[in-house]
């Protein structure tokens, strides 16, 4: 594979991250949802903090993988990557009920 095409999924990948966690963290802070509220005993914070970092790089990796996989005509791991989805969805729909 040509460099440039490597270094044209990364640039898209950080840039997809970049937004994602910009969308999560202002829908954390404004309805409060996935906040981490500091306490004086554990945290070295002052502000409230979002936790929402991992789940916008995840979302991030997922859409840079997907688009790599239509656009390489690599259909056929398209069953696998969709049990991927369903395998990451399960522990995620727990972490946002919790």
């Amino acid at each position: 594979m040509d460099l440039t095409i490597i270094l044209d999924y990364i640039i898209i990948s950080i840039i997809a991250s970049m937004t994602i966690n910009s969308i999560l963290r202002n829908y954390a802070k404004k309805y409060k949802v996935l906040v981490d509220l500091p306490d004086r005993s554990r945290k070295f914070h002052k502000r409230p903090t979002p936790l929402t970092g991992g789940l916008g790089i995840l979302l991030a990796l997922l859409i840079s993988g997907k688009l790599y996989i239509d656009l390489n005509n690599l259909t056929g791991y398209l069953p696998e990557f969709t049990f991927q989805l369903m395998v990451i969805s399960v522990p995620l729909a727990n972490i946002i009920s919790n």
